[in-house]
């Protein structure tokens, strides 16, 4: 239960993903979704670190989705699993030895320093219709919600960072350098995997 927001939502028991391998994929259950609109089918594609070329173009076709959004950036490690809403993510540079990004982390976010001491990251770009992770990584159902990740189905990258299953992008990030300025933690990953839907 995420919390209702004046909104009804219901938990989606069994749910699955048409791949383009062609192969259904049952989910985990306990998803939190609204009831509506009618979610569209997606067709996920994924792109191997083994090919850096791939990887670049990859890189800027996802960066070109992510205008505008909201991102939830999460971790997991030996430091413990933690995630957060941000709105402050960009592009470095995609010509560097792998393609950089940065999140700016407020210092206060217990997930800062279990990203920093796990020394990976993913962003998620939400879709417009998954306000509802962003509010709750957001801390806005903290009184109903005993734990974040309880509001989505999850998988998981290379990295072993948490990806929200049905993203926008995901990008696979290893911490390369994390500053604090002011309030708030600068951290630089390099992206070494990343996940994209599009509409099928």
């Amino acid at each position: 239960f995420c919390g209702t927001g004046g909104q009804d939502r219901a938990c989606l028991n069994h749910h699955e993903i048409s791949c383009e391998v062609g192969v259904n994929i049952p989910a985990i259950t306990g998803e939190c979704r609204p009831v509506s609109p009618i979610q569209d089918l997606w067709r996920i594609k994924h792109v191997s670190a083994s090919n850096d070329r791939n990887l670049r173009d990859m890189f800027l076709g996802g960066m070109s989705h992510a205008a505008s959004t909201v991102n939830i950036v999460t971790t997991d490690g030996a430091a413990g699993r933690a995630g957060v809403t941000v709105s402050a993510m960009s592009s470095v540079s995609a010509d560097t030895p792998r393609p950089t990004l940065l999140v700016c982390v407020h210092h206060q976010s217990p997930a800062a320093q279990k990203i920093i001491d796990n020394g990976v990251f993913c962003v998620n770009v939400l879709k417009d219709d998954q306000g509802y992770i962003s509010d709750t990584f957001a801390g806005r159902f903290k009184h109903q919600v005993d734990d974040k990740f309880d509001c989505a189905q999850w998988g998981q990258m290379p990295s072993g960072a948490p990806r929200v299953v049905d993203p926008l992008v995901g990008f696979d990030c290893k911490v390369i350098s994390s500053n604090q300025i002011g309030t708030h933690y600068v951290l630089f990953g390099e992206v070494g995997d990343i996940f994209i839907a599009e509409r099928g």
